[in-house]
């Protein structure tokens, strides 16, 4: 199924009885981020999960994209990312290995 507009949600996560996190989640369409107001979404995050849809080529080929976003849009000392992937239970399915994921993610060593 593709996503076909951006879904948001909110959620605040309690780490102890005096800390909580809030965890802003976004969903967007399966679409470069230079067609949607990425920066405005991006605005004062401490973090960035980029997922990729392991029975999706495409999802993989997206990474360096969102990653140059990710770089642009971000303040130095918030440069935190992490890639999940999904749908790795569906291995008769699966089109993206756990090395083309690595292969691709050493562009950005230095990120």
């Amino acid at each position: 199924m593709i996503n076909t507009g951006t879904d948001f949600r909110t959620k605040v996560i309690s780490i102890s009885s005096k800390q909580n996190v809030k965890l802003k989640l976004y969903e967007y369409p399966q679409q470069r981020s230079d067609e949607v107001n990425f920066g405005s979404y991006l605005k004062g995050a401490s973090a960035v999960v980029i997922v990729v849809d392991v029975t999706n080529i495409d999802t993989l080929k997206q990474i360096n994209g969102w990653l140059y976003d990710i770089k642009s849009y971000l303040n130095s000392n918030e440069k935190r990312y992490y890639i999940w992937a999904n749908k790795i239970d569906l291995k008769d399915k699966r089109v993206v290995s756990e090395g083309a994921i690595r292969k691709e993610l050493k562009k950005f060593d230095d990120f």
